[in-house]
């Protein structure tokens, strides 16, 4: 059972991270939430990595030590290497460090592809902004039987355009 939550934790970590980068971007344009929401991921996110400690120090006989417990809330990303490296046998040390390095580089790209999601959820919403529905006349909302279709181009909404569903489904068809 110890050795799922090792997994669950580190998994629930990534979807975190993820989530960090699409809010923290998402929320860059109302900075009223944007405090709130770094508070939360902080106290979240910490309370998950002292999770994920806990119990991986129990799978390895590890003693948890006073300070260590600090550091691993407070300044998690010296303190879990340092734990790591203390808490694995002399063979397995590299190993660890190297499955250590490998999770902190997935921990960047969450990140990065949340904001990427938001910033194409910005632009979308800019498009919306300026050019409503063209069945509801409305901003917001559904907009039964037409999609945005992106054009060639970057992704900005000058390259965006409402579509039917139809002429959509013969334009992927032909794509």
């Amino acid at each position: 059972m110890l050795a799922v939550r090792n997994l669950v934790l580190p998994i629930a970590l990534l979807g975190l991270y993820t989530a960090h980068g699409y809010l923290n971007t998402y929320f860059e344009f109302d900075p009223q939430y944007r405090k709130a929401w770094l508070i939360s991921f902080v106290i979240v996110g910490s309370s998950l990595v002292y999770a994920w400690y806990y119990y991986d120090s129990e799978v390895h006989g590890f003693r948890r030590r006073k300070w260590l417990n600090i550091a691993v809330v407070g300044l998690a990303i010296f303190a879990i290497p340092y734990y790591v490296f203390q808490s694995r046998g002399k063979g397995q040390r590299r190993k660890a460090m190297l499955y250590l390095s490998g999770y902190f580089l997935i921990t960047f790209a969450c990140v990065g592809i949340g904001k990427y999601l938001a910033a194409a959820e910005q632009i979308r919403q800019d498009f919306r902004s300026h050019h409503p529905c063209p069945s509801t006349g409305k901003t917001h909302g559904p907009c039964p039987g037409y999609v945005i279709d992106e054009r060639d181009g970057p992704d900005a909404a000058p390259y965006m355009q409402w579509q039917t569903k139809e002429e959509a489904t013969r334009k992927d068809r032909r794509e």
